[in-house]
């Protein structure tokens, strides 16, 4: 039997345990998991004229897993029951762009998560046994990192217009430099490249993120001002890169063309130590900024 948790939160956030030796013993994962460390590469050789080869691009691939599990009953109804409650949940089809995914507990006790979809195993059960079936599941992920359960986050605010304020939940170091309205965050990484989502909650004008460790600048227009009670959400991440600004009473609105020049929205958290500059001007106390990312990870 295998020693961590495992589940599956299909895309209606129902959840199956797919290991509950310790409670009901009816459905067990056993040892042999298989793709849940580096996920496969693709490389790009190029060859020039004389002959030289030099592999000029790497690309990590989707990534396939499997477990070994055996659902047990004291009956064959009983255990056709327990069979076809996990079918019912960890199988889904059609079209769409939310789907399931794995939650595993790692060796340190943390949790992480890999958005998937069940891709077989059951279509190859041999009716061998009244009181068990033996087979294996495996699921396909497209995005191949393992994902923290929950974002890091750094949330500060301006309580009396006298400088930026660590809020009463944060991780790591901030401090203030120079004027009254620059924060400066030290992040230190322990996953692979991941990218931040920052919410600001208005008023506030000058808006700019400055990643002193990669050299990336993400700021809005100068002309942009946030007014009070207006929260801009700047999502970094890939496949929702976008600045949504929620205006009260009047809806979402995307303004990612207030964008200054020069600033990206591709803006990495590296591996290991970010230094990360955050500025604002013309704050109320109901001005605040939440920081956050996930760490995600190559293995679990």
């Amino acid at each position: 039997m295998a020693h961590n948790a495992i589940s599956f939160i299909n895309s209606k956030n129902e959840e199956i345990s797919l290991c509950n030796y310790e409670t009901t013993k009816d459905l067990i994962e056993l040892w042999g998991r298989t793709g849940f460390e580096a996920p496969l590469v693709t490389y790009i050789d190029e060859e020039s004229a004389d002959g030289h080869i030099a592999t000029i691009g790497v690309k990590i691939n989707a990534r396939d897993v499997s477990i070994n599990m055996v659902v047990v009953g004291g009956s064959e109804a009983q255990r056709d029951s327990v069979f076809h409650n996990l079918i019912n949940k960890i199988f889904e089809y059609g079209t769409g762009s939310v789907w399931g995914k794995l939650k595993l507990s790692r060796s340190d006790g943390s949790f992480v998560y890999l958005n998937c979809i069940y891709a077989g195993g059951i279509d190859e059960i041999v009716e061998q046994y009244t009181k068990f079936h033996k087979f294996v599941l495996r699921f396909h992920a497209s995005d191949p990192f393992f994902y923290d359960e929950d974002f890091t986050e750094f949330i500060f605010s301006d309580t009396e217009q006298h400088g930026l304020y660590l809020g009463d939940v944060y991780f790591g170091d901030i401090y203030l430099q120079g004027g009254a309205n620059t924060a400066v965050l030290n992040i230190n990484n322990t996953g692979q490249v991941c990218y931040p989502v920052i919410t600001i909650v208005g008023p506030a004008k000058t808006i700019s993120l400055y990643n002193v460790t990669t050299g990336k600048t993400l700021a809005m227009d100068s002309a942009f001002e946030l007014a009070d009670e207006e929260v801009l959400t700047i999502d970094c991440r890939d496949r929702l890169r976008s600045i949504i600004l929620a205006q009260y009473g009047q809806g979402d609105e995307d303004i990612t063309s207030s964008m200054a020049l020069g600033s990206t929205l591709v803006f990495p958290i590296n591996p290991g130590l970010n230094v990360i500059e955050i500025t604002y001007t013309d704050t109320t106390a109901n001005t605040s900024v939440n920081f956050a990312f996930q760490k995600r990870y190559l293995s679990a």
